[in-house]
């Protein structure tokens, strides 16, 4: 039979060809199967745990929502009080002329500069003129920046009144603070 399949070709290549069909099927296909499918279940695993993990996050979800409110309050109260900016204003101008009293600073002007809405919020700002020396202006910023209502410095420039009293400053500065509408 192997005699007759060489003398024709197109048997052999037959042949060779179901050969090759019954290996593919019965010896290679078996041995690559199982690797796709310990993949397949390693993939699902690991999407199992991510989802595990979602879970976990969602039953903590509520212990971070409140945690949330209750700092978001807590910051609210750091806002300048009123109903209105003006109100706000006078707030601010009321803190920043305290502090350079209590700094030793002479309160030369306050005005106020343009408002920022920012949603429900307003941004109130202000430009003081201060004059002193170094050691107060100091001591006056960090009161500003210490103080329980979140304001914060944006601007400042600095000048010599008479460049022979280095301890006369003249100081500009821009104050910030927040008011909720």
């Amino acid at each position: 039979m192997l005699k007759e399949l060489l003398k024709n070709k197109k048997k052999l290549a037959l042949f060779v060809l179901a050969a090759t069909a019954v290996l593919y099927v019965f010896v290679i296909q078996p041995r690559i199967e199982p690797i796709g499918l310990e993949e397949d279940i390693a993939a699902r695993y690991s999407q199992l745990v991510k989802y595990r993990a979602m879970a976990a996050r969602k039953e903590s979800g509520g212990e971070v929502a409140s945690d949330l409110v209750s700092e978001r309050e807590s910051y609210e109260k750091r806002f300048l009080a009123g109903p209105n900016a003006s109100l706000g204003f006078a707030e601010l101008q009321s803190v920043v002329g305290r502090h350079a009293r209590d700094a030793g600073l002479e309160l030369m002007a306050i005005k106020p500069l343009a408002q920022i809405e920012k949603g429900e919020f307003v941004e109130i700002p202000l430009q003081a003129e201060l004059r002193g020396n170094m050691q107060a202006f100091t001591f006056f910023v960090r009161r500003i920046e210490a103080e329980n209502l979140g304001l914060r410095v944006s601007k400042l420039s600095l000048s010599l009144v008479n460049i022979r009293e280095p301890d006369n400053l003249n100081v500009k500065i821009a104050i910030h603070g927040i008011m909720k509408l």
